[in-house]
């Protein structure tokens, strides 16, 4: 793994700027390509993101808005890896900015405001482009500016205090030109500080505070010079800190519970300031790390959660510091990152969701030290070589940016391959950390190379974008392995992207719509595949589960069991409707249909590969007729029987259930003594003449609390091979209501 690294200067801390709530970056290059400028952290509302020295992008805490970039809304406690290739990262309130090396500008996450500067208001689980030739950005709450090569100044998102700098309170959805001539820019809760390339300051936007600096409280819709002399600033929620070129420390707004609306100086002897939305954090030259204002979350690190209206000492040995609303995230000089204060949604990635007020480790994936990153289409020549009593792997890592397929392909490297040897090994794709929780297991599979027999093994696997491993495991035979590991990449859903292993990531499905679905081969436990469908009206409901025919292993015989239920208030199993084990044989297409009774709701289809571990690439799809071909499946109690009448026959169905009878229940009323003849035959039309059809019947009565007091009939029923059911019973009954109950 990439380390965040820093630059020091005859034992002092060269002139670098903090990353800060609402990020401040220096431009690093006017003339030139990006490069990754250290450091490269920041901090938003409740989510953080790091990019590390060899441009992998990390995300953490927060995600309902998609600030994380990973493609979803799930928080996550400890950093994820969510791209690659960039060089700097600002953090906004809900919403992240990020540089890539090559100077195209992307962001992601809430866009109420039009903060991402795509044209629209539609917020984006996954980096959008914004521009290119981009050099520097900074993110606030709901708007982001940003500096080109050239030296000009953009800016685009909420404008209700003029915070964009064009002269105006309109806001914008795409970038709108500011100025030229700057360097570097900082964005607060909802003004705009930034600095020229002559060292003079300026600012614009919110003064509520006067966090402007300009000696009153009234906002401003263009640029307005500060003061000259300037080296770093930061930009908080209602103020601002900068360090001048002599060291000196400045601050003015409400920094704190102190309302400064002229800069005011406060130290000397500092490299580096961050500002959160009610706290400052500045690092001196000699490394130790300085905070001050509020403190109910533990944000100033230092072991309290008592406010300080002067600079108390958080620690030493610091690099640099970023400050999120109500967090903290520092960096050591041993490249290791930390970070204190709020932490409900996991924004310190300790992989807890604990608040902190002292500084704790953040806990980067141990995994991704020693993979080895390879590219789509070029190849990797690589080898294990070990004994017969261990086993030696290899790791390596590639990004997708979006769905797809990806084809692995792992071969004998031929100018070093060991012919005359059986080479056995596994092979595993996963994401993150294979040692944590949070893991998933995409594939998995023992591969044997016979002797002399050229090793050439591909394997296609759906995925989602984000960020993967592939180790290959000798196993612990004695071999020696040389080969050469490669990937293709498919934009598109070419294989089932597997995310849909749990009922609350099913994937939806409508209806005559054939979805391509696999089953991925796993090491351990069977591959479960969700899918969802809702029907608006009673009716029949056709589910068809087919071999995808170009994909199918048709030389192995397939199994696995599939199972159609609802779900309760809470998300848990509710009824289930349907459940059969299938087995598709040895070189036989495989061409499932199962009709399926179900009222008005919504639905759940379960695949899963049973115990034995296959691979199947499989076509789901189901249809709808209207109306009660089969019978609806609720009358499955005494309280939900469903009422009979007459001489009106009523249709319906034994569905297959995992576990127990299948039990219905019809309820008749008798206004009058006599004699009643009860008829149970096939359904012509939906009988299975193949097999042996056995169940019982019972007729009784209830009380008014729904137990039974008397029983008037009861008896097997058996329906032979290949002949029609027609049983007839004739029952004397007294006036009143009755249950006829057949099952299974």
């Amino acid at each position: 793994m990439g380390k965040i690294i820093t630059s020091t200067f005859s034992g002092k801390l060269s002139k670098i700027a903090g990353f800060f709530t609402l990020v401040f970056m220096i431009l690093c290059c006017l003339t030139c390509q990006v490069q990754a400028a250290t450091p490269q952290f920041s901090a938003g509302r409740n989510h953080t993101i790091a990019v590390l020295s060899d441009g992998t992008i990390w995300a953490w805490g927060g995600n309902i808005y998609g600030q994380l970039g990973d493609g979803t809304s799930i928080s996550k406690t400890v950093p994820l890896q969510v791209g690659s290739g960039y060089a700097a990262v600002a953090a906004g309130y809900n919403h992240t900015v990020a540089l890539k090396t090559d100077g195209s500008l992307w962001a992601w996450g809430d866009n109420n405001s039009g903060q991402l500067g795509n044209g629209t208001t539609n917020r984006s689980y996954i980096p959008l482009q914004v521009g290119s030739g981009f050099a520097a950005v900074a993110a606030g709450y709901n708007h982001t500016v940003a500096l080109k090569t050239d030296g000009s100044l953009w800016a685009w998102g909420d404008n209700n205090f003029g915070q964009l700098g064009d002269g105006t309170t309109n806001r914008s959805n795409i970038p709108v030109q500011v100025g030229s001539g700057y360097a570097a820019v900082a964005a607060g809760y909802n003004h705009t500080v930034a600095q020229k390339t002559d060292g003079s300051l300026w600012a614009w936007g919110g003064n509520g505070y006067g966090q402007l600096g300009n000696g009153t409280t009234n906002s401003i819709y263009s640029p307005w010079q500060v003061g000259s002399g300037f080296a770093v600033v930061a930009a908080g929620g209602n103020h601002t800190v900068a360090v001048k070129s002599d060291d000196s420390l400045w601050a003015w707004g409400l920094d704190g519970l102190r309302q400064i609306i002229v800069p005011s100086q406060i130290g000397s002897g500092y490299a580096a300031v961050a500002a959160g939305d009610t706290v400052s954090i500045a690092l001196k030259t000699d490394g130790t790390l300085w905070a001050w204002g509020e403190n109910g979350y533990g944000e100033l690190g230092n072991g309290t959660t008592k406010l300080s209206n002067f600079p108390v000492q958080v620690g030493s040995e610091y690099a640099a510091v970023a400050a999120g609303s109500y967090h903290t995230v520092a960096l050591k000089m041993d490249g290791t990152l930390w970070a204190w204060g709020d932490n409900e949604q996991g924004q310190l990635g300790n992989e807890t969701t604990t608040n902190s007020n002292t500084p704790v480790k953040v806990q980067f994936p141990i995994i991704a030290n020693n993979a080895t990153p390879i590219q789509p289409g070029f190849g990797v020549t690589d080898h294990l070589v070990l004994g017969s009593n261990n086993s030696g792997h290899k790791t390596y890592t590639f990004t997708i940016d979006t769905a797809g397929d990806v084809a692995i392909n792992l071969k004998h490297e031929s100018t070093y391959s060991i012919a005359n040897s059986p080479n056995y090994f596994n092979i595993n794709v996963y994401d993150s950390d294979e040692y944590r929780p949070n893991a998933h297991q995409y594939y998995y599979s023992a591969v044997i190379s016979q002797d002399r027999a050229p090793l050439d093994f591909v394997r296609h696997i759906g995925l989602p974008r984000g960020v993967y491993y592939i180790e290959i495991d000798s196993g612990t035979s004695s071999s020696q392995l040389d080969y050469t590991i490669n990937y293709q990449f498919t934009p598109g859903n070419t294989y089932e992207v597997e995310l849909n292993d749990s009922i609350s990531t099913a994937n939806t499905i409508k209806s005559d719509t054939p979805y391509i679905g696999r089953f991925q081969m796993k090491s351990t436990d069977p591959d479960v595949d969700y899918y969802k469908f809702t029907v608006d009206t009673p009716g029949d409901v056709t589910i068809n589960l087919q071999h995808a025919a170009t994909y199918s292993l048709a030389n192995s015989p397939n199994f696995f069991n599939i199972t159609v239920f609802g779900i309760d208030g809470s998300g848990s199993v509710g009824n289930t409707y349907f459940y059969a084990p299938i087995t598709s044989q040895s070189n036989q297409p495989l061409n499932f249909v199962r009709f399926i009774g179900l009222p008005k709701g919504d639905y759940y289809i379960k695949l899963s590969s049973g115990t034995n571990v296959n691979e199947i690439d499989y076509v789901l799809s189901y249809s709808l007729t209207q109306g009660a071909n089969y019978e609806i499946e609720l009358n499955d109690s005494i309280k939900t029987a469903t009422e009979i009448s007459v001489n009106s026959p009523y249709t319906g169905r034994f569905q297959l259930k995992a576990a127990g009878p299948d039990v219905d229940y019809y309820k008749l009323t008798v206004d009058v003594p006599g004699d009643f003849t009860l008829n149970l035959k096939h359904a012509s039309a939906y009988s299975l003449q193949n097999s042996l059809n056995y169940f019982n019947l019972e007729v009784f009565d209830v009380d008014d609390f729904g137990i039974l007091v008397n029983e008037y009939f009861a008896s097997p029923i058996t329906s032979h091979d290949r002949q029609a059911l027609d049983f007839k019973k004739t029952l004397t009954l007294p006036i009143g209501t009755y249950d006829a109950a057949p099952f299974l």
